[in-house]
């Protein structure tokens, strides 16, 4: 899939999510693992819509576009490993922590 948008050109994928109905033409295939087929469907996430706007609105270039779609299809949301009550406040602290601790000794 990379390859396929690295080589395309979007210079006429600026109006009415077509970046979007790009993405979802190739990001569909069929694989054979071991003798069965699997169907790998893309999906498409907030990133996309909000990079696809900003190519639209011509904030980025066809380049940085690409590069940024690439760059995020490896990132996922990670899993909770434990309860938290107040998850803005958190993240808060967190943040707070970070401007004077180094991240790797707050990380332990």
């Amino acid at each position: 899939m990379t390859s396929v948008l690295q080589a395309a050109d979007l210079s006429d994928k600026k109006s009415d999510n077509s970046f979007i109905k790009f993405l979802n033409g190739i990001g569909s295939f069929s694989l054979n693992i071991g003798g069965i087929n699997v169907k790998v469907q893309y999906t498409n996430g907030r990133k996309d819509l909000v990079l696809t706007r900003m190519y639209e609105d011509s904030y980025i270039t066809q380049d940085d576009l690409k590069a940024a779609f690439i760059e995020g299809m490896g990132y996922g949301l990670k899993a909770n490993t434990f309860p938290i009550t107040a998850p803005h406040f958190v993240q808060w602290i967190i943040q707070e922590a970070e401007k004077t601790i180094d991240k790797d000794t707050l990380a332990k």
